[in-house]
């Protein structure tokens, strides 16, 4: 039984603006999601997204205090995270080994804007990142990728259209293939057919805003559409995600954890579900390599290219907000 409630409306600078084919991205207002009982608190995180059709901050924050979060998509994921946060603090156990994922670090790809992605991707990889995922669009594709493989011949580069391209009429050029590990979400939701069709030109394809709960999942495993389904736990939630995660592996489909560009808050629960087995190269990156400042401790580290995935209790992490800016907070005991 839920005792307190905490939540916390806050808005964070990006290091840079973080521009996709879906808009720009400028600051990251996001709402964090404590449910105590006791003296123990698990959180999680409502982070609203251009372009996604999963409900903004304002809505996110009514719904959350009103403890309705059914009625908001990021809310229901955020109070799902807070849940499963919790429930594991209370054994005293990691949320990774809750779900059964492998020990020690995973190795980290930071997610690279349209804005300047050639000085982005060598700003990564002086940071220590051994593979990215670069965003890309008609005009910004082939040319860009193939500089950036000249460059870091050694990264691991996979790409992501957010539904950019257009079947038969905007097509992702057929060269791009030979330069990248995947390419994500090529075509709109209800092109999936035809993103399978692109494993003909050399492509491994990965399904993400096709990804919206784990009935669409399994009619994308079924019809055998995708190489890799892309799971977010702030979309899906925790238990859908793990949902999601635990059908790919029973259909021998391999999956991406990935985010949306949240805090150290969010980014735990992408770094368990990216340690799993059947988990490849996952967008697991510390926060603050996107956002000027990463509201949460102990802080992120990157060593060797990989980051350790926090034993716990629960996600391991806790907000710290002392250095950015709080627009509203609540808490409130829960009868």
């Amino acid at each position: 039984m839920i005792e307190r409630l905490s939540v916390h409306d806050v808005a964070v600078p990006l290091r840079r603006p973080f521009r996709t084919a879906a808009g720009v991205l400028t600051t990251r207002r996001t709402i964090l999601v404590g449910l105590g009982v006791g003296d123990v608190v698990g959180w999680g995180e409502a982070a609203p997204y251009s372009g996604a059709a999963i409900g903004d901050a304002d809505a996110a924050w009514e719904a959350l205090t009103a403890r309705r979060p059914e009625r908001v998509p990021i809310a229901r994921a955020a109070w799902s995270e807070a849940e499963a946060d919790l429930a594991a603090r209370v054994v005293g156990r990691s949320l990774r080994a809750e779900i059964g994922a492998d020990p020690g670090p995973v190795v980290a790809s930071l997610a690279v804007g349209l804005e300047d992605p050639v000085a982005d991707v060598d700003a990564a990889v002086a940071l220590g990142y051994t593979a990215v995922k670069l965003k890309i669009a008609p005009g910004s594709d082939l040319e860009v990728v193939s500089a950036i493989r000249r460059r870091h011949p050694g990264l691991a580069v996979g790409v992501d259209a957010n539904g950019a391209y257009r079947p038969g009429r905007l097509e992702p050029p057929s060269a791009l293939a030979e330069y990248v590990a995947y390419l994500e979400q090529p075509y709109p939701p209800g092109c999936e057919e035809a993103a399978a069709m692109l494993r003909r030109r050399g492509f491994r394809v990965a399904l993400d805003e096709s990804v919206t709960s784990p009935t669409t999942a399994r009619r994308l495993l079924e019809g055998g559409w995708a190489d890799l389904l892309v799971v977010k736990p702030g979309r899906l939630g925790w238990d859908g995600a793990l949902d999601v995660a635990r059908a790919a592996a029973d259909a021998g489909v391999g999956i991406r954890a990935s985010g949306l560009v949240e805090t150290g808050i969010g980014r735990a629960f992408v770094a368990a579900l990216g340690a799993l087995p059947h988990a490849g190269i996952s967008d697991v990156a510390c926060a603050d390599h996107l956002l000027a400042v990463d509201p949460v401790r102990p802080a992120c580290r990157l060593v060797d290219g990989r980051i350790e995935v926090a034993d716990g209790p629960g996600i391991g992490v806790e907000p710290f907000l002392d250095d950015v800016e709080v627009i509203r907070s609540v808490e409130v005991a829960v009868r």
